[in-house]
């Protein structure tokens, strides 16, 4: 009986014993586990917030040269997007209120008065109207609009421009194929040089420079091809141009200016696919950036003869042919070689 007893005894004990671990356990568990189950919500939720912290962001921002009218963005992605697909640069129409004056309309938006006072052909003393619209680019530099014969090179020359940064700003792709009226932002600039004036005041100082080394020569020949002089021989800008330019069509007929054997047809670096042309007692021509060249080395050719299709190979910006006449290896201006 006792043993039956102290059997119940002992039994009785190790229920008691396993409920009290049992609930310790549970009593853990509830506590730890659900301090493990809301961690997750709460790295979750902060994720999240993160997340829409950087949602917020604006895609594109200004660099530290914001005042060049680039436009960088905060992602890679974005980055190809933005210098692929966007301009550096926006057009912003400010309506003027009562009390405007260009002084504060530049302040506000953070650009030169130069570069109100230009875009909208006003001066420094008119006096702006309530209700009148001010168009102006959104960093300091004035729109172009390029005029028949003119390329993107040139105007980037004569104003002292990066060329590269002229494609950059204005998402340009392909130079060549640029037409009459684009607009084109100058950036840093408080007044656009023209290279078609400059052009027309240079005629008489280039044609003067060369007749005075010799007046005027009996050897004369006919124009390349058919086109625009966009660019002609002598001082461009600080250095010399060895030829002139005519731009034209890809694939436009280059003819021999006059007879003689070619000497040299091929690529040749900045000339791109190059003719040469030996006309005797020292005179040749150069026909540069053809597209393709129709004459070989050794070849005679004939006065209005095809010798190449006008092209954009080389160092070139756009279609030409750059045309140059040498004498004794020195370049002259070839227009006083033209009939």
């Amino acid at each position: 009986m006792l043993k039956r007893k102290k059997w119940v005894f002992d039994y009785s004990a190790l229920i008691i014993t396993a409920t009290l671990t049992f609930t310790s356990f549970a009593a853990y568990k509830q506590k730890n586990g659900n301090k493990e189950a809301l961690e997750p919500s709460n790295r979750l939720s902060h994720d999240t917030a993160v997340k829409e912290d950087e949602d917020t962001i604006s895609p594109f921002s200004l660099s530290e040269d914001s005042d060049k009218g680039v436009l960088v963005s905060n992602s890679t992605e974005n980055l190809l997007t933005n210098k692929v697909d966007k301009k550096g640069y926006e057009i912003i129409t400010h309506i003027v209120k009562a009390g405007d004056t260009v002084e504060e309309i530049a302040s506000t938006y953070n650009i030169k008065t130069s570069t109100i006072i230009a875009s909208n052909n006003i001066t420094s003393k008119t006096i702006l109207q309530v209700g009148q619209a001010l168009q102006f680019p959104s960093s300091d530099g004035l729109i172009y609009e390029l005029k028949a014969g003119e390329n993107l090179w040139d105007l980037a020359q004569l104003n002292d421009s990066d060329y590269d940064r002229l494609l950059v700003v204005n998402n340009i792709k392909s130079p060549e194929t640029l037409q009459i009226g684009e607009k084109i932002f100058v950036p840093d600039v408080e007044k656009v040089k023209s290279p078609s004036s400059e052009f027309k005041r240079n005629t008489n100082q280039y044609a003067s420079a060369s007749y005075s080394r010799g007046g005027k020569v009996s050897f004369t020949g006919i124009m390349p091809t058919q086109g625009t002089i966009s660019s002609k021989f002598g001082k461009r800008w600080g250095r010399q141009h060895k030829g002139i330019d005519i731009a034209a069509n890809t694939g436009t007929k280059v003819v021999a200016f006059q007879s003689g054997k070619v000497t040299f047809s091929g690529w040749n670096g900045g000339y791109g696919n190059l003719v040469i042309i030996d006309h005797g007692n020292g005179i040749q021509s150069y026909y540069a950036h053809n597209s393709k060249n129709l004459v070989q080395k050794g070849s005679s050719v004939q006065k209005g003869e095809v010798i190449a299709k006008v092209g954009n190979t080389g160092n070139s910006t756009g279609p030409h042919c750059h045309f140059e006449i040498r004498v004794n290896g020195t370049p002259v201006n070839p227009l006083n070689y033209i009939n």
